[in-house]
């Protein structure tokens, strides 16, 4: 103290000492000095409430500790340290007992307690407090002192049964030692733990340090079975994606969670503009089956005016204007309105107008400098891939213009285009190791969906060249390489219609 007079820490330590030795108006000076440097230091309100066991003493601590419960334990920590094992079960005590409501208590609180009974040899109390952190909520517990270490590595020791006193141990270390903080989650795992956080801890630890997918996997599952947050069905359904998951079990486990999966930070990865457009082009597609045409064409229409919150989202229909105006200039076929229909297949042959729409700023047809994979490269759709990412395939209009084309009678450019498809995807495909071949499982997310988009491309080539057999061929092995592949996954319905 003769070198830092204003050492708040050590004056408490000073008044502490002094009321022990029962010299309270001494110990009373020394907090008003306390006071004085620093009003608000919660330590000077403990050795107030010790030393005096007002009320108003005891009210200000209260509420110090309901509105900053981490400074009553960094009171407690300091009586630790000082050995005063009493004082800190004395200010624990008083804390629990005031609380309205106990579940909000910390259990860290507890593992205090049950500390600093084991070291008055206080078996059954010190067994008690155990349970109590035991049962506490683990949301929002984070250790974050050093003297947290000894405290949950006795609890550990005394049960070593207790899940949760080597995950908040975990979380304390992680920083500074990763690998015994794993070991710890692995350990708290193994015990059963019921809580999702530490599954989700080591699902990141997994991807993050070895690439370990399926160990990830099974670990934001059991998060999930424990009652994960939305951020939990979100980071697993992501996995399940990119693991090739089939989009039956990833629909199922959404719709049983919806009310927990409902939030924009959540839904918002998935190309909801791209969603809007698929959606009305399946509708379309249905009513066409059905011979009910106008219908068809409404929805094909629809398809066109993507509302602008969803453009905002990720995705329009810039993109796609070959194939919706293709599928309108059908239905206007079916309807008997062969001059509409015709223009229809005229916008969507029209390389210029599908470009500009999806490039605005940039100029070039198909297969030129601007679109997706002039350099032999299929550009995927991200590492999200397949349903987030919407049903569109950068390089699919190539498709819908030629298919536009046949219907006016241009038939060799309709087949050069097709050709070029073909071309487009086996160029993605050679532009990896391995492409070629079906899908390893230990493909990484990117090359299952540039393989998919590729076979996908080249299906669609086979398809407009009326190489049926090829054409499923290659949509099977786009649904192979990604599974939640929407485009490959209509294209082949499509043929079995």
């Amino acid at each position: 103290m003769e070198a830092n007079a204003l050492n708040v820490r050590a004056l408490a330590l000073k008044a502490a000492l002094l009321r022990h030795e029962g010299n309270s108006a001494e110990a009373l000076a020394t907090v008003a000095a306390i006071t004085k440097i620093d009003p608000l230091d919660v330590h000077a309100m403990s050795e107030q409430w010790m030393a005096s066991k007002s009320p108003s003493s005891a009210a200000a601590l209260l509420i110090a500790a309901t509105e900053h419960p981490a400074t009553v334990l960094e009171v407690a920590a300091d009586y630790m340290d000082a050995g005063l094992w009493q004082d800190g079960t004395a200010l624990l005590t008083h804390v629990v007992a005031a609380a309205a409501d106990k579940s909000k208590i910390s259990p860290l609180v507890y593992y205090d307690l049950g500390y600093f009974a084991r070291r008055m040899n206080h078996a059954d109390k010190a067994a008690e407090y155990d349970r109590l952190a035991k049962q506490a909520p683990t949301d929002y517990v984070f250790p974050f002192q050093m003297e947290m270490i000894a405290v949950l590595e006795d609890a550990m020791r005394a049960d070593p049964t207790d899940s949760r006193a080597p995950y908040y141990l975990g979380n304390l270390l992680f920083d500074w030692q990763p690998q015994r903080a794993v070991a710890l989650w692995e350990n708290s795992a193994a015990l059963g733990a019921d809580f999702p956080v530490v599954y989700r801890n080591l699902a990141m630890v997994y991807l993050r340090d070895g690439n370990e997918r399926d160990k990830a996997q099974a670990a934001l599952e059991k998060a999930v079975q424990f009652g994960g947050n939305a951020m939990v069905f979100d980071d697993l359904d992501k996995l399940y994606e990119e693991n090739g998951v089939a989009p039956s079990k990833r629909l199922a486990l959404m719709e049983a969670h919806q009310s927990v999966i409902n939030r924009d930070d959540v839904i918002g990865r998935f190309s909801l503009g791209d969603s809007w457009v698929n959606a009305n082009l399946v509708r379309g597609q249905q009513h066409m089956m059905a011979g009910q045409y106008a219908q068809a064409l409404a929805d094909y229409q629809a398809a066109l005016q993507v509302p602008s919150n969803l453009e905002t989202a990720a995705g329009d229909e810039s993109g796609r204007r070959a194939e919706i105006s293709y599928l309108m200039g059908s239905a206007y076929q079916a309807m008997g309105d062969t001059e509409k229909a015709k223009q229809s297949w005229r916008e969507a042959s029209d390389p210029s107008a599908s470009q500009a729409a999806a490039n605005p700023n940039q100029a070039g047809g198909p297969g030129g400098p601007t679109a997706p994979g002039a350099n032999g490269q299929v550009s995927g759709r991200g590492s999200l891939g397949g349903v987030a990412a919407g049903g569109h395939v950068d390089g699919d209009e190539i498709y819908y213009q030629a298919m536009a084309l046949e219907k006016l009678g241009e038939n060799d450019r309709a087949a050069a285009m097709f050709q070029q498809l073909i071309d487009k995807g086996t160029a993605g495909l050679s532009s990896a190791p391995g492409m070629e071949a079906p899908m390893e499982s230990d493909a990484s997310p990117d090359q299952r969906v540039q393989a998919a988009d590729a076979h996908y491309l080249i299906g669609l080539g086979q398809l407009g060249l009326n190489n049926m057999d090829k054409a499923r061929q290659e949509f099977a092995l786009a649904l192979g390489a990604s599974p939640d592949h929407f485009a490959a996954t209509m294209a082949l319905a499509g043929m079995q219609r």
